[in-house]
């Protein structure tokens, strides 16, 4: 596994234990199923924090770029 594949599953493994902590502690003083909610919560949040957009595009080799013009 690649360094920013681990990070990335680390994170991911931390927001879950996260969420499902909020969850079962929510959950266990108000026994209130919404509680369940924080774990996809959490998991919305850690992604907006480490996701990067340009991770998703093809790299430009300099002929694509002169190809394409300005």
């Amino acid at each position: 596994m690649n360094g920013r594949l681990a990070r990335r599953a680390l994170l991911f493994s931390l927001c879950l234990v996260l969420g499902f902590a909020a969850a079962f502690t929510g959950y266990h003083y108000t026994a209130a199923e919404a509680w369940f909610l924080a774990v996809p919560v959490c998991l919305a949040i850690g992604w907006f924090m480490v996701a990067d957009p340009t991770a998703c595009r093809p790299r430009q080799s300099p002929q694509d770029h002169d190809r394409r013009g300005p």
